[in-house]
């Protein structure tokens, strides 16, 4: 039956490695004998999804085919071709969406009652301004990323405009906007896209801002809470402001190893609500936003900025954040080395991202074949132009 053949054949292409992963492709390696390395179209799909988060367009698929895409010189003339296109600007949207979790914007609810501003328009504005306010730094303006955390330069929009308080007179979708010292914004921990993100429906929460800080921009994860948590003392919003209930909750002993890390940098944001709209009191009380963390104490989220900005930890967590976002896998100690190499190297040409993108797409580790075991060794006779070299797909990088 036609039908049911036709059935047969799309069921067979929708479960296929191929078209469900992107399959990566070995071939020995004429250079050096035993060894493997990614064919040409395997490292064109590498280098193009972490650049333009999409599939490789014709003048680097010739470069896969002719070979020129093993050499350094034609693989840095495709890198600075690929960085320089408009569609640079896609990948590293791509990018910051996955490192931001942006998409938690797909599941956002806030109560209506508290924060009647708050609608899917606000939430869709939030998380472009976020990106757009990326592009133009780091892209467009090729600035130092760490200013991420302490630039008070974005773009509204009048829905935006509406919820951070400020006039819109534009006659555009977007205008560029910078905020003034007194509005205490610093970078894109004080957008709306963060601090509404990271806190409840009808409250903030310095604990989960606290969290996403450490987890985001320095790269250190905080375990779950015992299951066991009695968290009936800092949900209790009639009581104080958050940094009393949760000095109160911190008496938990299980509890208290992990907020002692994760509270503080969440603590000097809360002169921002769960919207991200701007105060100063809470349940009638004067809002405390002094913190301190690893030793330093500072005040509110400027100073936060400022910290975070000076913390070494910040471009080596990006750097590892890029380096697995690329190749697919998260970072082991084998990578140790490599990783420490392009932090200094990142802090050497400025923090600027699009160098950092060329300098990782364009080392030997990037395209690194690991050999799984049980494979047998790579071999080749660069002397027979026509024996066709084995493969192996699914190398485990």
């Amino acid at each position: 039956d036609f039908y049911a053949g036709l059935k047969l054949a799309l069921t067979s292409l929708l479960i296929a490695p191929e078209f469900l992963f992107r399959v990566e492709t070995a071939e020995p390696d004429p250079a050096n004998s035993g060894q493997y390395r990614f064919d040409g179209y395997t490292k064109a799909s590498r280098v193009s999804f972490l650049l333009w988060d999409s599939g490789p367009d014709q003048e680097l698929l010739a470069a896969a085919s002719n070979g020129a895409i093993h050499t350094d010189a034609g693989l840095k003339q495709q890198l600075a071709r690929m960085i320089s296109s408009p569609r640079f600007e896609d990948g590293v949207r791509a990018f910051f969406t996955d490192l931001l979790q942006l998409d938690g914007f797909e599941n956002l609810v806030k109560d209506p009652a508290i924060y009647p501003k708050f609608n899917q328009t606000v939430s869709d504005s939030a998380r472009e301004q976020t990106l757009k306010t990326i592009i133009d730094l780091l892209v467009r303006k090729k600035r130092d990323y760490r200013e991420l955390l302490t630039s008070n330069e974005t773009f509204i929009n009048r829905p935006l405009a509406a919820v951070y308080r400020i006039p819109f007179a534009s006659n555009n979708e977007w205008a560029s906007y910078t905020f003034p010292q007194s509005s205490e914004r610093s970078g894109i921990l004080t957008q709306v896209s963060f601090l509404s993100l990271f806190a409840h429906p009808g409250t903030s929460s310095p604990t989960k801002r606290g969290i996403k800080v450490l987890e985001i921009f320095l790269g250190e994860p905080t375990p779950e809470p015992p299951a066991n948590v009695d968290f009936s003392k800092v949900q209790d919003s009639s009581k104080g402001t958050v940094r009393g209930r949760l000095l109160d909750h911190m008496n938990n002993k299980g509890c208290a190893g992990c907020h002692r890390r994760t509270d503080p940098p969440g603590l000097a944001l809360e002169h921002f609500d769960g919207l991200g709209q701007l105060r100063t009191v809470e349940n009638g009380m004067r809002i405390d936003v002094s913190s301190e963390f690893d030793g330093v104490m500072f005040e509110g989220a400027q100073g936060l900025g400022k910290l975070l900005r000076d913390d070494p930890r910040l471009p080596a967590s990006l750097v590892r954040n890029v380096y697995a976002y690329g190749v697919g896998r998260k970072t082991e100690e084998r990578d140790e080395a490599f990783l420490s190499d392009q932090t200094k190297a990142f802090a050497r040409n400025g923090y600027r991202l699009p160098d950092l993108m060329a300098q990782i797409a364009s080392s030997p580790e990037f395209f690194r074949v690991v050999v799984p075991s049980g494979v047998q060794r790579a071999t080749s006779t660069p002397a027979d132009k026509t024996a066709a070299p084995k493969k192996t797909k699914g190398v485990i990088q």
